[in-house]
């Protein structure tokens, strides 16, 4: 019988049978040169089964969510803000200054030097709403202002997150978290410069530069980055002629690293 004879069911039949024994011989050759292949090969292939075997039949829908970068500094800026707290400095003669810092440990508040002087008492208001007497810890060899809570204060603050300097990039968004007592001042911007100690081993940051102006940075607040860890401090010491340059968190020393 020839082909141009066969009807219809006839040449579905004999297309069903072709690639019937097609299939069966498409198996015996693979299964041959899967047995010869090395063991990589055979590794990557059973992968790829898996995963188009994933796609053909799904299994149960996972919800993804993925977070933008707007999203990540909102985050970040109320992280930092729960452990930020507003110094007051005072005298008989009234409040004589006010300045800014953050809990980083065991109830130690790092602030700027700036607020510091004789004869002063310090109060610091914290984010809830509530506030506590301050008392200045001497610590001459840190360029920044320490303050302990008063022991007898049942204020619990959280402490910000510290971050790794030493894995800082250039072009890496930070943010600055400042202001005045009930207020905030929020600045963004990107790190344009990190300077080394190039003299030493380990080469540690020095300082960090930013795009931040000037302007809106405010002695005692933190650096942030996206992920909510404070990397650097803004002190006066380092913005002497009021520059976008902070300190790294690191020059907090042995106090930072035994909370």
């Amino acid at each position: 019988m020839k082909i141009e004879e066969l009807n219809k069911s006839q040449i579905i039949l004999l297309t069903l049978l072709v690639s019937f024994v097609t299939s069966i011989a498409t198996g015996i050759v693979t299964v041959s040169l899967m047995e010869r292949a090395p063991v990589g090969v055979t590794q990557t292939i059973n992968r790829i089964v898996e995963r188009t075997v994933e796609r053909v039949v799904p299994g149960e829908t996972k919800s993804v969510t993925v977070m933008t970068e707007n999203d990540q500094l909102v985050a970040a800026i109320d992280s930092v803000s729960k452990s930020l707290v507003h110094i007051t400095a005072s005298s008989t003669d009234g409040i004589i200054s006010n300045g800014i810092g953050f809990v980083f440990g065991k109830g130690v508040i790092a602030g700027d030097k700036t607020i510091l002087g004789e004869s002063r008492t310090y109060t610091g208001g914290f984010n809830n709403s509530t506030s506590a007497t301050l008392s200045h810890t001497s610590a001459d060899a840190i360029p920044a202002a320490l303050f302990a809570i008063e022991s007898n204060s049942k204020i619990i603050i959280p402490a910000v997150k510290i971050g790794k300097v030493d894995s800082l990039r250039l072009g890496q968004m930070v943010v600055t978290v400042g202001g005045d007592a009930g207020t905030k001042k929020i600045s963004v911007g990107v790190i344009n410069n990190i300077v080394r100690d190039t003299t030493a081993t380990s080469t540690p940051v020095i300082s960090i530069t930013t795009t931040i102006d000037p302007n809106d940075i405010v002695y005692g607040s933190p650096l942030v980055t996206l992920s909510g860890e404070v990397v650097g401090i803004a002190l006066s010491t380092s913005n002497i002629e009021k520059t976008n340059t902070f300190s790294p968190i690191t020059v907090l020393g042995t106090v930072l690293y035994a909370q």
